[in-house]
């Protein structure tokens, strides 16, 4: 019979480190808050510096800086999870993950990335009118 088993590469340090960890952290971490951070302060200042926007102008960007500020609350745990164990990756590989990060590892890459997309459902059809209208057609 054949089964699945973690590789050399995969117990290797180095890929720990440097693949598991901070590619990771900075790809998937950081890249796209320092993104999100830029564009939107891009969009405050053209709807509030230039003051060239309208209501629903400002209704729209209410609602993307929802969608961030929540996208932002649901990974910042799991970004300083990662963050935690590439310092304390020696001891960690010693010794295991301590059992406070096991059940920090559940809810921050499980449960709050599902909160996050779910969220972002409600928060069109709460707050987008026209998002809201749509979804009530279809449903008839």
């Amino acid at each position: 019979y054949s089964w699945i088993d973690v590789t050399e590469m995969r117990k290797s340090f180095e890929y720990t480190v440097y693949y598991q960890h901070w590619t990771r952290f900075i790809v998937l971490g950081i890249f796209p808050l320092i993104l999100l951070g830029f564009f939107n302060l891009r969009i405050f200042m053209h709807l509030f510096i230039y003051k060239s926007s309208t209501n629903k102008d400002i209704a729209s960007y209410i609602i993307t800086l929802l969608i961030v500020v929540i996208f932002i609350l649901c990974h910042i745990p799991r970004l300083v999870l990662n963050f935690y164990e590439a310092l304390d990756s020696e001891n960690i590989g010693q010794c295991g993950p301590p059992v406070w990060s096991m059940i920090f590892h559940v809810f921050s890459n499980s449960l709050l990335p599902v909160i996050n997309s779910t969220s972002n459902f409600f928060i069109y059809f709460l707050a987008g009118k026209n998002f809201g209208a749509v979804c009530w057609e279809c449903l008839e």
